[in-house]
């Protein structure tokens, strides 16, 4: 019941929402290097709220479960559609999108989304920026990841992708959330994790020497190389 309130309620402020311009963003989706065309048209500000009060489980006082321990300012991607300049939270225990829905005539709520009618989000905390996209169908026969937002920050011929997560802990009655990043690299219809070196050289039994070359170059370990160098070496890979 209290659900359907909040429901009403959204609906009611959407109802007040001033209508936006028309215009055309073009949104490169490098997980399948095609172009989709998002459009701000007809349509209200608080047309992708649909969701549920999002509650804080988490104690004030510890470590939080959200990308960069606060929220950010982006962008959600939903059905065509592109809103921007939105106060959002990617909880990254729960894999969800949050975003606060304040105007000057609510309180403070936050939503959250439903994953499903979340194509992709953009989300920024000062100098740096995210891009998330939501994979939603995946041939279970030939990947072990699950579907949920990933980031990609490469895609070419293979695909870098980025799983956030926030591993919970507990120890003397303490909760702590720590921040771990999966790296995957899509190869055909195949995801493969490549996490330390040894997964990623298994990749490639070929060219073993010429990687190990190629990493070396950077005068760093590969669980330390920066994005940047990541995709410089996956790069090089598929010149092989």
């Amino acid at each position: 019941m209290r659900e359907f309130k909040y429901i009403i309620f959204l609906l009611l402020i959407s109802s007040f929402s001033s209508l936006s311009q028309n215009n055309q963003f073009d949104y490169s989706i490098s997980s399948d290097s095609a172009l989709h065309t998002y459009k701000k048209e007809m349509h209200y500000d608080f047309d992708y709220v649909i969701g549920v009060e999002y509650k804080i489980y988490h104690n004030y006082k510890q470590d939080n479960p959200y990308l960069k321990s606060r929220h950010g300012k982006g962008t959600i991607y939903s059905n065509g559609y592109v809103y921007d300049n939105k106060v959002i939270i990617y909880d990254m225990y729960k894999d969800i999108v949050v975003v606060n829905t304040t105007t000057k005539k609510s309180s403070n709520i936050n939503i959250q989304l439903q994953k499903i009618r979340i194509d992709s989000f953009s989300i920024e905390f000062e100098k740096d920026k995210y891009l998330f996209h939501n994979i939603k169908n995946i041939k279970k026969d030939k990947s072990q990841i699950s579907t949920g937002f990933y980031e990609i920050p490469y895609g070419e011929k293979f695909q870098l992708l980025y799983k956030h997560n926030s591993e919970k802990r507990e120890s003397g009655g303490i909760t702590t959330y720590t921040h771990t990043i999966d790296k995957l690299l899509k190869i055909g219809d195949a995801y493969y994790n490549i996490n330390s070196r040894k997964k990623f050289l298994k990749l490639f039994p070929a060219n073993i020497k010429q990687i190990k070359k190629k990493q070396r170059a950077f005068e760093t370990n590969y669980n330390e190389l920066t994005t940047s160098q990541l995709i410089q070496l996956i790069k090089f890979t598929e010149t092989l």
